[in-house]
């Protein structure tokens, strides 16, 4: 079997956070370790479409919903298209194919190496290298990033740093995803655009809301609650930018603190004008 890196942008998507959430794994690092699985077998076999027995024979019973959440996998009618293996996948079926045309050329022995004889036409100047052409990445589809072509190069150490520095996401992060996502694909007929930034955002939010206040008011949003002044469609952007206009405006008010007396009195000494400044 072919062996296979991961780019280092790999360990800062937050779409292997959201993997490893809904498939039920332990974490983003789990499941990249799973996704690398299923490149590898692409890459073996020379296909970018896994059927979803394959992919759920790897990333458990909730995988075929899982990576189309996650957005690194496409539903077809062949199965889950395995995002980023087109134009990374054919340099081992390149690499065999050259070796059934004759492989590299064997270099000359020493006995038929020709000795240096002083001739210039005999012995002309060797031509300086010409530089190595550098070869683009190919292109990504929409916001994706796709893992980079197989290689037996060992990890980086800014891999490793990079994985050690990656921060948990908060409880609650993929089902608050997914919310949204129902709520605006009910709402439009199409999915939200959706990137790093978006998962920031939702990051905001639940660390200093938690994930049930969050839900709670994307369905306050999408019932229609600030109608009246704001159109929809409502996109992520909306929820943020109106959130505190979303409380529940149902909830029994909380009384404000009641001043002592012995805090007034203080107050008071501490306003007293000394009148024999004032002459």
């Amino acid at each position: 079997m072919p062996s296979v890196r991961i780019e280092d942008d790999a360990f800062g998507d937050l779409r292997y956070d959201t993997l490893a959430q809904v498939a039920g794994l332990a974490d983003a690092d789990h499941a990249r370790g799973k996704m690398a699985r299923l490149w590898r077998q692409c890459t073996a076999e020379r296909i970018y479409i896994l059927t979803e027995a394959e992919v759920c024979a790897v990333l458990g019973p909730r995988g075929v919903n899982a990576i189309i959440a996650a957005r690194l996998g496409d539903q077809v009618s062949r199965g889950i298209r395995i995002r980023g293996t087109k134009g990374r996948i054919e340099w081992l079926a390149n690499l065999r194919e050259n070796g059934k045309k004759g492989g590299r050329p064997r270099k000359a022995s020493n006995e038929t190496r020709q000795k240096p004889s002083g001739s210039g036409e005999s012995n002309p100047p060797s031509p300086s290298p010409s530089p190595s052409p550098v070869s683009a990445p190919a292109p990504v589809q929409g916001s994706e990033i796709a893992p980079a072509a197989p290689s037996s190069e060992p990890d980086k150490p800014a891999q490793a740093k990079r994985r050690a520095e990656a921060k948990p996401t908060p409880p609650g992060y993929a089902a608050t995803i997914a919310t949204f996502h129902a709520a605006y694909e009910a709402q439009t007929g199409s999915k939200p655009t959706w990137g790093a930034k978006q998962g920031a955002m939702v990051k905001q939010l639940l660390e200093a809301h938690g994930s049930d206040e969050v839900q709670a008011r994307i369905g306050r949003l999408f019932a229609g609650a600030i109608a009246a002044w704001c159109h929809a469609p409502y996109d992520l952007g909306t929820l943020v930018q109106h959130f505190d206009k979303l409380a529940d405006v149902t909830a029994p008010p909380v009384a404000a603190p009641r001043t002592s007396q012995q805090t007034l009195r203080g107050l008071a000494a501490v306003l007293a004008v000394d009148t024999s400044e004032l002459q």
